[in-house]
């Protein structure tokens, strides 16, 4: 049975265990092992960390999840199949989410999304720098050529939402953005945290620097995991 935790987890390109984790398990109902342990940091020290293990009976349902999760978008659609992960994107240190991904949990086309994103740009840009990006289609798909697509910060995702009628399918993804974006927060302040940890570690000067920053920094990580509501096995110790 293969295992994994926030030490190793660069390996499978995923910078914040704790989040997809709980977002599996919350949102796809997959139940995961997890088992307390202490291993060598980067500077050799030992910390605890959260290793994670699917049991016997999970298997099955972890590869359905894992095939909905590589079928391409268009295929989806047909399929009238609809993502609950909401990955987000980090821009300079603020969390987005991919246009596309809000067209393809809308049901619709990511070209009428765009259409309504350019429509109302000047309404957008209101809520923070609106952010373009294109990428490479894979060949033969539509022709070619590139996608354009924008990375929306929390405030615009809602704004674009409010341009839709208000209906079961855009209500769940109110809710699973909430939760997608609550955990990015958390993340980060997570990552802030033991950065200034670490940096306390370096002399004598920092080390006092953080003790006066300590409980304001643990203050707004147990905040946000209370709007969380992790349990506390599910993170790593900080």
């Amino acid at each position: 049975m293969q295992t994994i935790h926030t030490h190793n987890q660069s390996s499978a390109t995923d910078s914040c265990l704790h989040s997809t984790v709980a977002a599996l398990a919350n949102n796809y109902g997959l139940m995961f092992v997890r088992t307390p342990e202490k291993v060598p940091n980067n500077w050799g020290s030992p910390c605890l960390v959260t290793r994670y293990a699917l049991p016997q009976s999970q298997p099955k349902a972890a590869r359905a999840v894992l095939a909905y999760l590589l079928t391409p978008a268009g295929e989806r659609r047909e399929a009238g199949m609809t993502a609950k992960i909401i990955a987000l994107t980090q821009v300079a240190g603020e969390p987005r989410v991919d246009s596309r991904q809000v067209a393809e949990q809308l049901g619709s086309k990511h070209k009428n999304t765009l259409e309504l994103i350019d429509r109302y740009t000047e309404k957008f840009k209101g809520f923070g720098l609106l952010a373009f990006q294109t990428q490479a289609r894979p060949g033969g798909q539509h022709g070619g050529g590139a996608v354009r697509f924008a990375l929306l910060n929390e405030d615009q995702a809602f704004f674009l939402l409010t341009l839709s009628r208000n209906t079961e399918r855009v209500v769940d993804l109110k809710a699973s953005l909430i939760l997608a974006f609550r955990e990015a927060r958390y993340g980060y302040a997570c990552q802030t945290l033991e950065a200034n940890k670490k940096e306390a570690s370096q002399s004598g000067s920092r080390l006092a620097r953080w003790r006066y920053a300590k409980p304001g920094l643990q203050d707004h990580v147990a905040h946000l995991r209370e709007q969380l509501r992790l349990p506390l096995d599910l993170e790593v110790a900080i």
